[in-house]
């Protein structure tokens, strides 16, 4: 995706990560489908952290990200388009929490 790629990875423990490149799935989400899309106007995330609705847009300004930054960054969503991550911002609350038997853990690395 542009400048940066993900790396997928098995794993039996939730992995947690505080600057939010990685993010740990439950397997049978993963399996269902995850797709790549550009921000769209009006997208908000369900914070894990905080547990409250947050605007993308404004997670954007926060981490004062560009215009072209903005068209550039990947959301992470699942098949219901909902939003599951932003990458280096935000992970949501999900739905079906992570087991210690099977997740994947998906990281972000910048190019």
């Amino acid at each position: 995706w542009y400048n940066s790629y993900f790396h997928i990875m098995d794993k039996h423990n939730i992995v947690y990560s505080p600057s939010k490149i990685k993010f740990s799935i439950p397997f049978d989400l993963y399996t269902k489908g995850l797709y790549m899309r550009r921000w769209k106007e009006g997208d908000v995330i369900l914070s894990a952290t905080s547990k409250k609705h947050i605007l993308i847009s404004d997670l954007y300004i926060n981490n004062k990200l560009s215009t072209l930054g903005k068209l550039i960054h990947p959301i992470i969503v699942d098949k219901a388009d909902r939003i599951l991550w932003v990458p280096g911002m935000a992970h949501a609350e999900l739905q079906e929490k992570p087991t210690k038997q099977k997740i994947k853990v998906i990281e972000w690395i910048q190019a």
